[in-house]
């Protein structure tokens, strides 16, 4: 769990710097993070799958399982893409999420959803993958509320053949 937290954490800062109260990127801790994952990592339904590079250090991971949003319909979610910045834009995310979606299909979900905050740079990730945006509430990070949009896929299983080729 500790490269997951690192993952998480380094992330969060690298792209979120500027974007978000530094306070609260200071204040997120590998720790935390790790405890986080841990228990995410018990529950029935919910998977996990890890990048790393050469040297065996986790630098990009997914996880999803049920969906935590009663107010959609989908009900299987991605819960977690996040890459280290000197991996992002080489295709590791689409095979991550291509993982993630085929296990979260192969537990017989039929719709998909992945949150992003408003201001994330990589949200346009989700829309290359042709995720509808949906209104959401915002999330409170800190004392701070930060605008969500939800990518929503009604058609998971299309969703994955879409995705073949990325997933192993």
């Amino acid at each position: 769990m500790a490269g997951i937290a690192r993952v998480v954490v380094d992330a969060w800062r690298a792209t979120f710097a500027g974007l978000l109260p530094e306070d609260f990127l200071k204040g997120m801790s590998y720790r935390h993070q790790e405890q986080r994952h841990s228990r995410y990592l018990g529950h029935a339904g919910v998977v996990y799958y890890v990048a790393e590079d050469e040297k065996g250090e986790v630098v990009g991971f997914a996880s999803g399982g049920p969906s935590r949003h009663s107010g959609f319909p989908q009900e299987a979610e991605v819960y977690a893409l996040y890459l280290l910045p000197g991996y992002q834009r080489r295709k590791i995310g689409s095979a991550l999420f291509a993982e993630v979606a085929r296990d979260l299909g192969d537990m017989e979900h039929k719709g998909l959803l992945a949150l992003a905050l408003e201001n994330n740079p990589n949200k346009v990730f989700y829309e290359r993958l042709r995720g509808r945006p949906a209104a959401t509430g915002p999330l409170t990070l800190g004392e701070t509320a930060i605008g969500q949009i939800a990518y929503v896929w009604d058609d998971l299983p299309a969703l994955i053949e879409s995705l073949r080729g990325y997933a192993e």
